[in-house]
């Protein structure tokens, strides 16, 4: 196991915020950022909770407490796994994914990324990962798509995991490349959890957005780090460009040979003259005349 170098009283912090998920990722990070002695890695979880219930948190407030007394410096959010199936208090409750129940869920979820953007700090909101359930996944899909848009409303981070743990084929595998691209098991027994190469895993995407946001705060935390284009060998996928950071097809279509592009720009071929355009051969000047063919003769 990494041993952590002792950090220095300045250091910045990353607070983690979630459920057992959360906690798994922040463990992760501190060891991705071990020997780095200007960051500091915190938490603030509840293993079991997220956002719904009679009994959720209130996150917005556990943050801010810890915000306003440290010097933290950006804010990663993993939750939602325990939201299943719960309701929110109201007579009657309101029930689980009932378009009440989400239009409650977006405010939560809102109010949480709002509470972080006003004292000024980023925010890096992890999604949901896929399962072998088809239920599960409809719901942590419905979630994912409530997490991203608040994000992006704010101009907060959403990260999207679903495509990094998927096979090559796009189903669910509870096996694929860690950090270091040796294929390992990911998901814990449940297939819904991760095990620690699955939560390190995560932790490397976090901290490559940590990267793109805070570059090198604290001025050695990101020093001397390079975007790797070959990073996306630990999706298991065949794609690679930033543009499809997190899954997708990226692969090129064969060029039509039979095009106009391609016969110009790759075959040379002359493109043909269009009647009426200035590079048209109709309008060459005549010699003596300081008119063109083709155009009007003037009253």
């Amino acid at each position: 196991m990494l041993v952590e170098e002792p950090k220095d009283p300045d250091a910045g912090v990353i607070l983690v915020v979630g459920d057992r998920m959360a906690r798994g990722v922040a463990d992760g990070l501190r060891h991705a950022l071990a020997k780095q002695p200007m960051a500091r890695v915190e938490e603030i979880t509840r293993d079991d909770m997220g956002l719904a219930g009679d009994t959720a948190p209130d996150w917005p407030q556990l943050v801010l407490s810890k915000v306003r007394g440290a010097n933290v410096e950006a804010v990663v959010v993993m939750l939602g796994r325990h939201d299943l199936s719960k309701t929110f208090p109201a007579e009657p409750p309101t029930e689980f994914m009932t378009d009440a129940w989400q239009r409650t869920y977006r405010d939560k979820v809102d109010a949480l990324v709002r509470a972080v953007r006003r004292e000024r700090l980023p925010i890096v909101w992890v999604g949901l990962p896929p399962t072998n359930t088809q239920l599960m996944n409809a719901d942590f899909t419905t979630l994912n798509g409530i997490f991203k848009d608040a994000n992006i409303e704010r101009r907060a981070r959403f990260i999207d995991i679903w495509d990094i743990f998927l096979s090559d084929a796009g189903e669910y595998t509870s096996f694929g490349p860690d950090v270091d691209g040796t294929n390992r098991r990911l998901r814990t027994s449940d297939r819904i959890g991760f095990t620690w190469a699955g939560h390190q895993k995560i932790a490397f995407f976090v901290e490559r957005e940590l990267i793109r946001l805070l570059g090198g705060f604290g001025g050695l935390v990101f020093e001397g780090v390079d975007d790797d284009p070959n990073f996306m060998v630990l999706t298991g996928r065949t794609t690679s460009p930033e543009a499809e950071l997190l899954g997708g097809d990226a692969r090129m279509p064969e060029p039509d040979t039979n095009s106009q592009t391609y016969r110009f720009l790759v075959l040379g071929e002359p493109i043909a003259a269009v009647p009426g355009r200035v590079d048209s051969p109709l309008l060459a000047v005549r010699p003596g005349s300081s008119q063109t063919a083709g155009a009007p003769s003037g009253s």
